[in-house]
């Protein structure tokens, strides 16, 4: 979803700034957005996101980040040795970490549908 968001990176700027700590804000998971706020706030510039040319490690993970999705949004796919979005600590199988995008074995398995059960038997009811 946030792949081909028009406003992502400024979403991703209000979130920096502003230490929001929970959701997906520009494609990011809390520990991505975590790691990239202990670089901006040991930038050089630490209360600006957009500096033209800067070669600081923050610019480097935040480019690496968008080139992540651009790849995303035209392939469908993650590019080749990209780490997970979700972030640290995601409960893979878990129905948030799904719908977020995640392809591993155990989010895949949990997609599929369990086998139906029987319905309940009242307690009221006979055997």
């Amino acid at each position: 979803m946030c792949a081909a968001c028009p406003v992502r990176q400024d979403c991703m700027q209000d979130a920096l700034l502003d230490v929001v700590e929970d959701g997906i804000w520009g494609g990011a998971g809390e520990g991505l957005r975590r790691h990239l706020r202990a670089l901006l706030v040991a930038s050089p510039h630490p209360e600006r996101i957009f500096v033209p040319g800067c070669r600081c490690p923050f610019h480097k993970a935040w480019r690496e980040h968008w080139a992540r999705l651009d790849t995303l949004r035209r392939t469908g796919r993650r590019a080749e040795g990209q780490v997970n979005f979700n972030g640290r600590g995601a409960t893979h199988g878990k129905a948030s970490t799904r719908a977020r995008g995640c392809t591993c074995a155990l989010c895949k398995a949990a997609r599929k549908k369990p086998p139906a059960s029987s319905a309940p038997i009242n307690e009221g009811e006979a055997s």
